[in-house]
């Protein structure tokens, strides 16, 4: 998924070649760009119209009983 991302510019990636991981080998490092940023700015607002939505649902079913 990190490969895709990168791929559609949500993140960049560097080696730290001086960072090793536990078996010894370099560290790919991820970053989130601005247009990740955004995107993820978006999602994050989707899911809080989908919590409020939920909530209305719950609400509605409450009132039922």
């Amino acid at each position: 998924y990190l490969k895709k991302m990168e791929g559609s510019e949500l993140l960049t990636s560097k080696w730290e070649l001086e960072e090793l991981d536990d078996a010894g080998k370099p560290k790919r490092v991820f970053s989130i760009t601005e247009k990740g940023r955004s995107c993820l700015s978006n999602w994050a607002a989707a899911l809080t119209d989908y919590e409020n939505y939920i909530h209305q649902l719950v609400d509605m079913i409450r009132e039922l009983n």
